[in-house]
């Protein structure tokens, strides 16, 4: 009997310790959610390094190749068609200026000065004599032994005789001169670079012989695009490497001509550069500097450039340690740099403008960053 009165008993002081243990356990969670929801919530700040926009002047290079040649060069001819007699020198030989090259021979040439010089003496006697009898028909008119018409006929014969002899004279000067060009003289001192015909073999008139270039200053043409030939002058001054030479420095130039048209469209512009200095020989592959100054222009680190992916790109911008993104115009890069639009929109960038250039993954819009110095 008495252990039935306690087994109700123990049963519901059981019931009551768990009610409550499980009442005390929802106060103890309602109590950690207030305290959570209390807790503030602290922004870790990312540190980031900046760079100032820079306005400076910019300049632009331009390389192009080319092959230097003498600056006085020639493929010398004669001016009279014959066979070639002799020629005295060969590739790669040296000459001065006057010095007899080759020789043509043609059978017409001698004779027909020779003809000229005969032709020429005849009339200077026939002349002589015109005057002579001029003289002597004026001294008989004068004394009534000739006739008026006697003397004009006189007159008139010794004037024709006068104008033939000049004629003579231009005959047997130009003949002589076709002799003087039997012979083939170099027209400046120089190397002989190339022969084109060999002794017994017919040469026409005008036909190169050989080819002399002079060692002493040599050029080279360049072929520049429509829209770099506005900005090439005479007179400027350019860089020029010879990339294909062992241990070979950089030279000068001077540009000398500068074509302003040309024929076809699309067609380059030629541009020659006289090259200083005289350790340089025709023939060789020459790279050419040309420097464009533009005005100046702001710029950013390529490195702070982010493309936004619809064509456009922007730059974190830091003022007062908030980060905001800005819409830039990039214009064109020159070295580790990009030049931009100073406006955009309604932004204005400047000099005292920082850019984000290490950090950008760390970092979005509004975020409250620390300077690195």
């Amino acid at each position: 009997m008495k252990d039935l009165f306690i087994k109700p008993y123990v049963k519901q002081s059981v019931m009551a310790l768990s009610l409550a243990g499980a009442v005390l356990g929802v106060v103890q969670l309602a109590g950690c959610q207030s305290e959570a929801e209390a807790a503030p919530v602290v922004k870790k700040i990312v540190s980031v390094r900046v760079a100032p926009v820079e306005k400076r002047e910019i300049q632009e290079h331009f390389v192009f190749s080319g092959t230097t040649r003498a600056l006085d060069h020639a493929a010398v001819t004669f001016q009279v068609s014959g066979t070639l007699k002799a020629r005295s020198v060969v590739i790669g030989d040296s000459v001065k200026v006057g010095n007899k090259l080759a020789v043509v021979y043609n059978p017409k040439v001698i004779p027909e000065r020779d003809s000229a010089k005969a032709k020429l003496n005849e009339l200077r006697a026939k002349y002589e004599q015109a005057k002579r009898d001029a003289k002597r028909a004026n001294q008989l008119f004068a004394s009534d032994a000739a006739t008026q018409e006697e003397v004009e006929q006189t007159n008139a014969r010794r004037d024709a005789l006068k104008a033939s002899l000049g004629t003579a004279k231009a005959m047997l000067q130009q003949s002589e001169q076709m002799v003087d060009e039997l012979s083939l003289i170099a027209p400046f001192s120089g190397t002989v670079d190339q022969v084109f015909f060999e002794p017994g073999e017919f040469v026409q008139a005008g036909r190169p012989v050989l080819s002399i270039s002079s060692l002493e200053q040599v050029e080279l043409e360049l072929g520049l695009p429509e829209n770099l030939i506005s900005f090439v002058s005479l007179g400027d001054e350019v860089s020029i490497n010879f990339p294909l030479l062992n241990n070979s420095s950089m030279h000068n130039g001077i540009v000398t001509e500068i074509g302003t048209t040309n024929s076809k469209q699309g067609q380059l512009f030629p541009v020659v550069v006289r090259v200083d200095g005289d350790k340089v020989r025709p023939g060789i592959t020459a790279e050419v500097t040309f420097t464009q100054n533009l005005p100046a222009q702001l710029s950013v680190p390529i490195r702070a450039v982010m493309d936004n992916g619809n064509g456009e790109s922007s730059v974190y911008v830091v003022k007062d340690n908030v980060v905001s993104r800005e819409k830039i115009t990039p214009l064109f890069l020159f070295g580790e740099r990009v030049a931009i639009n100073a406006n955009v929109g309604s932004n204005t960038f400047d000099e005292n403008t920082s850019i984000i250039y290490a950090g950008l993954s760390r970092v979005s819009e509004n975020d409250t960053v620390r300077v690195l110095p």
